[in-house]
C-alpha cells in the first residue's frame, strides 16, 4: 500500500452510507429504508445480497479511518442516512440521539487523524416511512421533511464540518428509481421529472437555510454532486452535435441549469412542454445560485456514447434513446467534463469519482 502525494490539493475517498455501513438494525436505524425494502424483492439484486452488513464501515470505523490516513488521505466524504437521524423521516418526528452520537464521533474520528469530513445529506437513501406516507420524492411534501433533516445535521455536525454536499447524483435518484426500475422505486416514463423537480427545491431551500442560520457563524461551502459522461457527437453534422448536447442537457443541465441559471435547459423544455414541471417566481428566487461549488462524478464505463438522444417525436423517459456504444476506455476524456453545459463552465469544482463502475459477474452489464 502506497501513501498518496498530493501538492495542497484534497485527496478524497467518499462512501455511500447505504452502500457500505451495514448495522441497519444495531440501534441506529430503527426503521426500513427503500433499500431494504428493495433488497428483498427476489430478483432485485443478482446475489440475493442485503445492505444489511454491506462492508461494515459501522463496525469497522477506527480501522477505516487508520487505513485512510496510512493512504495519505487528507479528506473524506461520507453521506449520512436521514434514518439515521429522523427514523420516520418527518419534520413532526422525533430526531434519534444515538445516531447523532455515532456520526458525531465518525466525525471525531477524522478530524483526530487530520482528514476533513465532507457530509452528504442524501445519498439515494430514503426513508421508507416518508415513501409509504405520501409517495416520497413524488410529492412536494418531501420539501418541508428535508429541509427540517439538513436542519438538524447542520445545527448538530455544522461546528466541525465546513464541507457540505446537499444531494448526490440527483440523476441517478430521478432515472434509476422512477425511470428506469432499477433501484428503489418504479418504472414510470413521467415520474423522473416531477422527482428531479423536488429533489432541486429541496436542494436550494436547504443551502437557503443554512446561508440565512449558519453561514454567517460557520463560514463553511455548500454545493451538490452532479454525475455524468462526456457525450462525443457520432461525427461533426449539426443532427449528431445537437443530439450530443440533447444527452448532456438531459444527464447534468437537467440540474445544473435550474441550480445556476435559474431555467431548465431548452432542449428538455422543447421535448417534454408539460411533462416537465415548471419553477414559480418565487421559486427561481430561491433555486437560482444555489450551490457554491459543484462535484462533478466521472464514471468511465467502457462506453462512448454516439449518436441519437431524444428522438425527434419521442417524450417517453428511455424510450428516445438511440446510442451507440464502443467499449473503448480512452473514449472518456475527464477534460471535456469542464464543457459539459453552459451552466457549470464558470462554477469551482472538483472531480471526486475517478472511478470504474463494474458488475463483478461476468457476462452482465452496469
Amino acid at each position: 500500500m502506497h501513501p498518496l502525494t498530493h501538492r495542497g490539493g484534497l485527496w478524497t475517498r467518499f462512501v455511500g452510507e447505504p452502500a457500505a455501513y451495514g448495522a441497519t438494525r444495531q440501534g441506529v436505524d430503527l426503521t426500513l429504508r427503500i433499500w431494504d425494502d428493495f433488497c428483498e424483492q427476489p430478483g432485485r439484486i443478482l446475489d440475493g445480497s442485503s445492505v444489511k452488513r454491506t462492508c461494515n464501515h459501522y463496525g469497522l470505523l477506527r480501522e477505516d479511518v487508520a487505513l485512510m490516513k496510512k493512504l495519505g488521505v487528507n479528506a473524506y466524504r461520507f453521506s449520512i442516512a436521514w434514518t439515521r437521524i429522523v427514523p420516520l423521516g418527518g419534520r413532526d418526528y422525533p430526531i434519534h440521539e444515538e445516531g447523532i452520537a455515532f456520526y458525531n464521533n465518525f466525525i471525531d474520528e477524522l478530524l483526530a487523524n487530520r482528514i476533513r469530513p465532507i457530509v452528504t445529506l442524501f445519498h439515494w437513501d430514503l426513508p421508507a416511512e416518508i415513501y409509504k406516507r405520501y409517495g416520497g420524492w413524488l410529492n412536494k411534501e418531501i420539501v418541508a421533511d428535508f429541509v427540517r433533516y439538513a436542519d438538524i445535521c447542520f445545527s448538530r455536525f455544522g461546528d466541525q464540518v465546513k464541507h457540505w454536499v446537499i444531494f448526490n447524483e440527483p440523476w441517478i435518484t430521478a432515472s434509476y428509481s422512477h425511470g428506469l426500475g432499477l433501484s428503489p422505486r418504479v418504472k414510470s416514463d413521467t415520474e423522473p421529472w416531477i422527482v428531479a423537480h423536488n429533489v432541486i427545491l429541496s436542494h436550494a431551500n436547504a443551502v437557503a437555510l443554512y446561508r440565512q442560520k449558519y453561514q454567517s457563524q460557520r463560514g463553511g461551502r455548500i454545493g451538490i454532486t452532479l454525475n455524468g459522461e462526456h457525450a462525443e457527437p457520432y461525427d461533426e453534422s449539426p443532427e449528431n452535435v445537437k443530439a450530443s448536447q440533447n444527452k448532456q442537457d438531459a444527464v447534468i443541465g437537467w440540474f445544473a441549469d435550474p441550480i445556476y441559471l435559474g431555467q431548465y435547459p431548452t432542449s428538455l423544455v422543447e421535448r417534454l412542454g408539460d411533462r416537465l414541471p415548471v419553477f414559480t417566481q418565487a421559486e427561481i428566487q430561491v433555486v437560482k445560485g444555489s450551490s457554491t461549488k459543484t462535484w462533478l462524478g466521472w464514471w468511465p464505463k467502457g462506453e462512448d456514447e454516439k449518436k441519437k438522444w431524444f428522438e425527434a417525436g419521442t417524450t417517453a423517459y428511455a424510450g428516445g434513446v438511440r446510442v451507440e456504444k464502443s467499449h473503448d476506455l480512452n473514449a472518456h476524456d475527464p477534460r471535456k467534463m469542464r464543457q459539459l453545459t453552459s451552466a457549470t463552465a464558470a462554477v469551482p469544482r472538483v472531480s471526486p469519482k475517478n472511478a470504474y463502475a463494474h458488475c463483478g459477474h461476468p457476462g452482465t452489464s452496469c
